[in-house]
């Protein structure tokens, strides 16, 4: 949920898709009239929002 969150702060919505033993999962759910700068702009963020969250989950990790 870390990814959500991180995605949604920058204005995109990436849909949790885990269950069961697979939790870490996230859906992209594009419009198939997508464009190049759409698709440049869903990769980027998804990119900074799992660096993101790792990042939280280190940080969190060292204070215990």
């Amino acid at each position: 949920m870390l990814v959500v969150a991180a995605g949604l702060s920058k204005g995109v919505f990436l849909y949790p898709a885990g269950s069961g033993a697979a939790q870490d999962v996230i859906m992209l759910g594009p419009p198939f009239i997508i464009t190049e700068d759409d698709i440049d702009l869903l990769v980027t963020v998804l990119e900074e929002s799992i660096d993101a969250a790792v990042q939280r989950s280190t940080d969190a990790a060292r204070n215990k």
